[in-house]
């Protein structure tokens, strides 16, 4: 009896290994669809989602998606652009705030601001720019702008600016850069042409070094009295030549007299 009996343990454990799991199943990811203003229309309004837009038309309005803009050759966009990544061949008026921006060569951007992660110009923009990593302006790429603000920057083509801020720069031997430069670490090819003022980038590092020597100095000013001393005052007066060459004669005159009594004595 007890060599076929099985105890509670034994039969928990069976019913655990012959027990079939339970996999719950996530839904398939839905594709993402795409809004398309076909060549010829025109459409009016804020177009707002998390699908792409890909426009060959015209569209009169701000765009906010969570994916990619596409604006293609004979697209034209009047209004801001917000999304994700946006490739430019055709025509926008408005800001750009995107993590990468694409200008191919037959666009044309008119913007106040330009906000990005990277940027790539094959075109014509015009706008101020701020991107976060780097600016690549290549071969056919023409900018025009009040002010460019990022870490990295290469030019192969044409930048016009009233004031650069990057930390790396490199102008190859097609670049052409005209505006006043503020750098940490510049390389200029044979070839290429800069014209402007250069100022030194101050890191984040060295700024904290010198506010804390500043700091330093003023503890120890206070603690050692020290102090700075006072400039030395000279006073030169200004002597007549005519006074002095005539002072000078009677004195000459008083030391002949005086010779020739000590002769006669």
């Amino acid at each position: 009896m007890a060599f076929f009996g099985s105890s509670k343990k034994e039969e928990e454990i069976e019913r655990e290994v012959v027990t079939p799991k339970v996999v719950e199943k996530k839904a398939p990811k839905r594709p993402s669809a795409t809004t398309i203003i076909t060549a010829g229309s025109l459409f009016e309004g804020n177009i707002k989602g998390d699908d792409g837009v890909h426009i060959d038309g015209r569209i009169k309005g701000d765009i906010t998606v969570g994916n990619v803009v596409i604006v293609g050759k004979n697209g034209v966009v009047d209004g801001n652009i917000s999304a994700d990544n946006v490739v430019i061949s055709g025509k926008v008026s408005g800001d750009i705030t995107c993590n990468d921006l694409e200008v191919m060569r037959e666009a044309f951007i008119s913007s106040k601001d330009i906000d990005a992660n990277s940027v790539s110009i094959d075109g014509n923009v015009d706008g101020s720019i701020v991107s976060k990593e780097s600016i690549r302006i290549t071969n056919n790429g023409k900018v025009k702008s009040e002010n460019i603000l990022t870490r990295s920057t290469v030019i192969n083509g044409i930048l016009l600016t009233n004031d650069i801020t990057t930390k790396h720069l490199e102008i190859t031997a097609r670049g052409h850069l005209e505006g006043d430069l503020v750098v940490e670490r510049i390389k200029i090819q044979n070839g290429a042409r800069f014209v402007g003022n250069i100022s030194e980038l101050i890191s984040e590092e060295d700024r904290q070094s010198e506010e804390s020597y500043e700091d330093d100095q003023v503890v120890l000013e206070e603690e050692y009295g020290i102090e700075e001393e006072p400039p030395i005052e000279i006073k030169i007066k200004k002597v007549d030549n005519e006074e002095d060459s005539s002072a000078s004669s009677r004195k000459r005159r008083t030391r002949g007299r005086n010779n020739r009594s000590n002769k006669n004595k």
